[in-house]
């Protein structure tokens, strides 16, 4: 919202710090396992609504699966559904509300969660692109404050498959456009995850606002066509299933493009 203001997530991230660092007695276990469960439940669903998503969906299933099974497990009390409207802020501090899925996890769950909400309201245009990454940033450097050790990369896998698991709801809670936040919303997954796949440095993840005229699909057609790392890979496959080495892409340009 326009009056939203990302100071106040400092108190939030320093209780989930705390939260994290809480007993663990008498807790279930919610492994990486678990998380790949709901996301291919996700990918199922969206590969019925929108099935000209379903090879993006596919892809962003396989590598966000690939990398959370493979991160440490190190497993604290973590909340299990963290977001904006599980958190109550007054002059005292926060309160977090249902603990239904609290559970034994990995922290990054609990953060990338928050963080992917971020994200989904940018898409709904409940607050602006640089107020999400703005938040983001400071609620990340405020729990980094209180705990030291965040892996950005198992972060960043973490959010991907939180937007995963949110990409059906516009459909299921029949939102307007909701074919084109559902498909901003994979591509922003996307962004994430291609920062725990390269060491080469990506643009920050876009939020992106359904638009009358060209269709989102063709919009993000374009933006990948004009990814040289993700263009060279797909020409290195080509020449690779050839016989031929693999060529380096060094630039990709775009001379014309006619809209529509």
């Amino acid at each position: 919202q326009s009056d939203f203001d990302p100071s106040r997530l400092d108190p939030v991230a320093a209780m989930l710090a705390e939260l994290h660092a809480g007993s663990t007695v008498r807790l279930p276990t919610f492994v990486a396992e678990h998380r790949v469960d709901q996301m291919r439940a996700a990918s199922s669903a969206l590969e019925v609504v929108a099935p000209d998503l379903s090879a993006m969906v596919d892809r962003l299933f396989a590598g966000i699966s690939g990398a959370i099974s493979s991160a440490n497990q190190e497993l604290v009390f973590i909340h299990g559904d963290f977001y904006a409207k599980q958190i109550l802020i007054d002059e005292d501090g926060a309160t977090f509300l249902d603990f239904d899925q609290a559970s034994l996890g990995n922290r990054h769950d609990d953060i990338g969660n928050f963080v992917a909400h971020l994200f989904r309201d940018g898409v709904r245009s409940q607050i602006s692109e640089s107020r999400a990454r703005e938040a983001e940033s400071r609620f990340v450097d405020a729990y980094r404050t209180e705990h030291p050790e965040i892996h950005e990369r198992i972060l960043r896998a973490y959010t991907a498959a939180g937007l995963l698991r949110l990409a059906p709801h516009p459909f299921r809670f029949r939102e307007e456009n909701w074919f084109e936040q559902t498909e901003a919303m994979i591509g922003i997954a996307e962004s994430f995850l291609k920062k725990t796949t390269s060491r080469s440095s990506y643009p920050e993840p876009k939020v992106s606002h359904p638009q009358n005229g060209v269709s989102r699909a063709k919009r993000l057609a374009v933006e990948r066509a004009l990814d040289r790392e993700e263009m060279e890979q797909r020409l290195g496959d080509l020449f690779a299933d050839a016989g031929h080495s693999r060529p380096k892409l060094t630039d990709v340009r775009l001379v014309r493009n006619r809209p529509g």
